[in-house]
């Protein structure tokens, strides 16, 4: 819905899918401020009425503005592809989001934006641009700042100057088979002639489940309903009266013992996502810049989740003569994550035995001395289990850094004729680190543990290094030939080459559950493996636009 708010207050309201709205105002109220994405903020002067209603307009592109094509700029009257654009604004940017491609959802036409996990550091959307168009690999090519397959999630959402969405084959044939699926060319931010800009966005937010299963943690009545479908089929009773009228007796008296534990109060809680970025920018005649730092941090929906990202980047442009300029980006990110699982905790395969949903609310978490509980009624499944500690016990962390580094020239050595060169490295380091803790859980009730520590865990590393080089060089002529004829011309030569080397290893036996590194395991049964990559494109790219008087238009 469209936000409402009182001027210079946080009062406000979110209409409703139909438009409506009520707000109590307060008694300094003067102007209300409508604003919605993609559309144009608008503020209406109060005035006594009781009654405000109004249009909201789209913030379009305007015909004479340009839009990032691939391989150069253009005007939007003059495009002959579809080309959607938008640019990230303030409004936009200081969003509570933990990655870009969440945050594109809602401001372009035909692009589809689906979350399919809330993980932290696992959340990024699916993205798809006017569907799917085949069975196999359906992902649009992501270009940020002309180094293709880029992680559109690594990128500081504040950075972003841009984003132009390439959706048909004529405007995208222009990057090859790749492009099959359409492409988003992101534009990050370069300082502008003028004083020094220094500017700060902040955001402390909390989020929790909206859509979720209530969940039963009646114990006796699970029992119940458990003998019920058991008599329906046709079967014998599999819980005693005995064993849950005892548990309807104690329940209140003992939960420690006669527990009616709600799973989903367990394991999930509020989660906190803070991102903060601080950026620079300005620049003379000569030299402009800008410069910018990030930091996203978010402890997740559910236990022992955790995602942390920093960013930096360096945008430089140099003047050397009128008509000579060189210039260099510079993009590097840190991140880390921890999760006990892949698979989250509702995304499992439905036989799985820690699936949220089979989860008994006869299990007590932990008693007061800090051990984990068991089944305990008569005839319980003994294979019960203690979600909390497997998930607790479990562990799965991944760093990763990431450097992206362009250095380029360009020279126009008679007007309307450029010339330009560039070299890309794209780096990327990740490590994961995999093991699990042993624990028992126990019979609160008789004081008996029910399972054996037979090992202390295995555990296992693996190093992934991967880097991509680009070599880029075109030459572009644009002119007016004659009166309202307009001839452009581009060719491009481009080089690709990406290199990556993997190595893996594990050990089954740790010393001391406590010890997570490979040498603090036992190495009479060690496992490793490894393996490297190389692959190389080189493309030949051309494209001639000619228009008449911006009407007829031919690519």
């Amino acid at each position: 819905g469209v936000t409402v708010v009182v001027k210079g207050t946080t009062t406000g309201t979110i209409t409703g899918v139909d438009g409506t709205y009520t707000i109590q105002l307060p008694a300094s109220a003067e102007i209300l401020s409508f604003s919605f994405v993609g559309m144009r903020a608008q503020e209406i002067a109060i005035a006594g009425q009781s009654v405000i209603n109004l249009t909201m307009f789209e913030e379009a592109i305007g015909v004479d503005e340009v839009v990032v094509v691939g391989y150069g700029v253009q005007k939007k009257v003059n495009l002959t592809g579809a080309v959607a654009a938008v640019k990230i604004d303030e409004k936009i940017a200081s969003r509570a989001l933990t990655n870009v491609s969440s945050g594109l959802a809602g401001l372009v036409s035909g692009l589809m934006v689906t979350q399919n996990s809330g993980m932290a550091g696992s959340d990024g959307a699916v993205l798809r641009i006017r569907g799917i168009g085949s069975p196999n690999n359906t992902n649009p090519l992501i270009v940020v700042d002309g180094m293709p397959d880029v992680d559109i999630n690594n990128i500081n959402m504040n950075d972003i100057e841009s984003v132009s969405v390439l959706k048909d084959a004529a405007s995208s044939a222009i990057y090859g088979s790749r492009a099959a699926n359409g492409v988003i060319l992101i534009t990050t931010k370069r300082g502008e002639t003028g004083k020094v800009k220094l500017n700060y966005t902040g955001s402390y937010s909390f989020q929790n489940l909206t859509n979720y299963y209530e969940s039963l943690d009646d114990y006796p009545r699970v029992l119940e309903y458990h003998n019920m479908s058991l008599m329906n089929a046709g079967k014998a009773r599999r819980f005693m009266d005995g064993t849950i009228e005892q548990w309807m007796a104690m329940e209140h008296i003992d939960p420690i013992r006669f527990p009616n534990t709600d799973w989903w109060d367990v394991i999930y809680k509020t989660g906190v996502v803070q991102n903060h970025a601080l950026s620079a920018s300005g620049g003379n005649d000569k030299m402009n810049f800008f410069v910018s730092a990030g930091l996203m941090t978010d402890d997740g929906l559910s236990i022992n989740t955790g995602y942390d990202r920093k960013n930096f980047r360096t945008n430089l442009d140099y003047k050397i003569l009128e008509n000579l300029k060189m210039g260099v980006n510079v993009d590097g990110t840190w991140s880390n994550q921890h999760y006990p699982t892949r698979d989250g905790i509702t995304n499992m395969d439905a036989s799985s035995p820690d699936e949220i949903f089979k989860q008994t609310p006869g299990v007590t978490v932990l008693d007061e001395l800090g051990r984990y509980g068991g089944h305990m009624a008569y005839m319980e499944n003994n294979l019960s289990r203690n979600q909390y500690a497997n998930l607790m016990n479990s562990h799965n962390e991944i760093a990763e850094q990431q450097f992206i580094g362009k250095y380029y020239g360009e020279w126009e050595p008679l007007k309307g004729l450029t010339a330009h060169i560039d070299y890309s490295l794209n780096y990327i380091n990740r490590f994961n680190k995999s093991y699990s803790v042993p624990f028992i859980r126990w019979n609160l009730q008789t004081d008996e543990p029910l399972d054996v520590i037979t090992s202390n865990g295995s555990i296992s590393n693996s190093f992934n290094n991967s880097y991509k080089t680009l070599l880029q060089g075109f030459l572009s002529f644009t002119s007016e030939i004659f009166d309202g004829h307009n001839l452009s011309a581009m060719a491009v030569y481009s080089e690709e080459y990406w290199f990556g080397r993997s190595l893996s290893g594990s050990r089954q036996d740790r010393i001391h559950p406590d010890l997570s590194e490979i040498n603090g395991a036992l190495s009479d049964r060690p496992s490793a493996s490894g393996t490297s990559y190389g692959e190389g494109l080189r493309s030949y790219i051309g494209r001639v636009n000619y228009n008449i008087n911006e009407k007829y238009l031919f690519e």
